[in-house]
């Protein structure tokens, strides 16, 4: 009888049990962020040494070549005489541990020509960010993966600017490092324009513009470099490309992502300065403070980026 009793009070009562799973759903639940929060800093971790390994490559390519390579290259010489070269993308390769995927790259054609096709898939995971959704995935147009880094290619007064031409990487140019008269912590040289594979709007999908076209944003196209301009976008309701309207408002990160700043961390982007280092810059950095860094001698007071 005693051990029958001593039986029945070793077990949990339904109420018990019940407290141990609520306290075990609580404890998931103060945990969980945690670890998700735990998670992205190892993204944004990964995410800015890319950026430091592809910063180092170009150094080491202007360190081999006494220049830069084009991030904007006029094939067809649409707006300037035409450059028959690739995109920095496929130029800084062999300082990328990827030597094998250069040797297959045909310098004599565009970059989507059939003889580069082989090359559409083989993109270093170095252009990618962990924090993008879908990271690497094809661009529809070409069939090429798309990076989710871009090279700043026009200062932030290229259309009231009577004399363009004073960003890191413009049209056609092979620039050099003695050209950077504010200082090389004080330029932008690159910055994350993640997700490419589809137009995001302030975090939702949706159309593209036409002229979206693989020439932006695949890997190696020749144009795959842009602007930090303030702008608005409006989504058309009834699923069209949405209308932009460019120099209003003071948004510049993390509005769209067709080659504007844009990441898929929380609150801003990951950029690298010509000197090698990276910066994370919020989406409140101050706009003069920007706009000085994406000049190469604007002579300004440069303040620091955050």
């Amino acid at each position: 009888m005693l051990l029958s009793i001593r039986r029945r009070r070793a077990a949990f009562t339904l109420v018990e049990l019940l407290v141990v799973i609520a306290i075990i759903g609580i404890l998931v639940g103060l945990l969980l962020p945690a670890v998700q929060s735990a998670r992205e800093a190892a993204r944004r971790m990964q995410c800015s040494n890319n950026l430091k390994q592809v910063g180092l490559a170009l150094h080491n390519y202007h360190d081999t070549f006494r220049s830069l390579p084009p991030a904007w290259a006029d094939w067809d010489g649409l707006w300037a005489t035409p450059l028959h070269t690739a995109h920095a993308n496929a130029a800084i390769l062999p300082f990328l541990e990827g030597s094998s995927v250069e040797d297959r790259y045909d310098y004599d054609v565009r970059w989507d020509h059939a003889n580069n096709a082989p090359l559409a898939n083989l993109m270093p995971v170095t252009y990618q960010c962990p924090s993008t959704p879908g990271a690497g995935e094809i661009e529809p147009n070409s069939q090429f993966q798309t990076s989710d880094y871009t090279y700043i290619r026009s200062d932030t007064g290229w259309v009231t600017d009577p004399t363009p031409n004073h960003s890191m990487f413009e049209q056609n140019e092979f620039r050099k490092f003695r050209d950077v008269l504010d200082g090389l912590s004080n330029t932008i040289m690159q910055y994350e324009s993640a997700g490419r594979t589809t137009l995001y709007v302030h975090g939702r999908q949706t159309t593209a513009p036409a002229w979206w076209s693989g020439e932006y944003r695949a890997w190696a196209g020749h144009f795959d470099s842009s602007w930090m301009y303030p702008f608005q976008v409006t989504v058309d309701p009834a699923s069209g490309p949405p209308s932009v309207t460019y120099f209003v408002g003071s948004d510049v990160i993390n509005v769209a992502n067709w080659g504007s700043p844009y990441s898929f961390h929380p609150g801003g982007v990951h950029v690298s300065l010509a000197d090698g280092s990276v910066r994370f810059l919020t989406e409140f950095v101050d706009l003069d403070t920007l706009s000085a860094h994406t000049s190469i001698d604007g002579h300004e007071v440069a303040g620091e980026l955050q």
